[in-house]
């Protein structure tokens, strides 16, 4: 084109502009597949490339003329999004749920799978689940946006799992087989060495949230609390204020 315009041609089709006075775009001619004709107005060359090309919303206005009964291009429909809430370990196994949709004054009831190993901001797309075209163009899309909620004991960082479980203290002094719970639903038990001391993590290997790439899963970690009885008689006392005595250490020395 001269200096007043240009073209190109993507995919076959051919498309022309022209400049106004003061910079910007006035008029666009597309000619489509069928070889119908439709001239649009603009505001600036974004609306052009958002347009032809699904980059954005188009502020021109499409004026059909001559062609095969001036006729506009087909726009896709618009895109929605829809917030689902779901359970934690739905989120760490997968699932599948019913949604309803209202679509042109109807109810349409749809199934969504969910993903293992979803969290908090994750979407799912649903393609040809969004709006209609407004000239039988074809649909936009569906995205559900998740949202998790808060397990009572298991905790989530990346694909790992993060469980704190209490012990007593003759369990953390002499070690213990404990049995502990899994996002899998099953009971593990697992060692707890003697002398473990309160806030050490115990892994569970491959007992995390599944990869989304299908690699493996993260690990299960366990975090030991130890808890002492919430009453303890005088003998008792005793017998602790004779353990310290004949096992002396300071665990406050190296830290300030």
């Amino acid at each position: 084109g001269g200096a007043g315009g240009g073209g190109f041609r993507p995919g076959g089709d051919s498309y022309t502009y022209r400049g106004r006075p003061g910079g910007g775009f006035d008029y666009s001619t597309f000619t489509g597949p069928g070889g119908e004709q439709v001239h649009y107005e603009f505001n600036d060359l974004g609306d052009i490339f958002g347009d032809l090309f699904g980059m954005g919303g188009v502020k021109g206005r499409a004026k059909g003329f001559g062609g095969k009964g001036g006729k506009s291009a087909p726009i896709r429909g618009a895109d929605r999004t829809y917030a689902m809430e779901i359970d934690f370990l739905d989120a760490v196994r997968g699932a599948t749920t019913k949604i309803a949709l209202d679509a042109g004054g109807k109810t349409e009831k749809i199934n969504v799978k969910i993903p293992a190993g979803v969290k908090t901001g994750s979407k799912i797309r649903l393609a040809g689940k969004g709006e209609p075209s407004p000239n039988h163009g074809p649909p936009g899309d569906l995205y559900i946006e998740i949202k998790v909620r808060p397990h009572p004991y298991f905790t989530r960082q990346d694909d790992d799992i993060y469980l704190q479980v209490p012990i007593t203290l003759e369990e953390a002094v002499n070690g213990a087989a404990i049995e502990v719970p899994t996002v899998e639903g099953t009971k593990l038990k697992m060692k707890v060495p003697a002398g473990t001391q309160s806030g050490q993590k115990l892994r569970l290997k491959g007992k995390g949230v599944p990869h989304r790439d299908g690699s493996g899963h993260g690990d299960q970690y366990v975090v030991v609390q130890i808890q002492l009885p919430p009453h303890l008689d005088k003998e008792s006392r005793n017998l602790i204020e004779e353990f310290s005595k004949r096992n002396p250490y300071h665990p406050r020395e190296k830290l300030f």
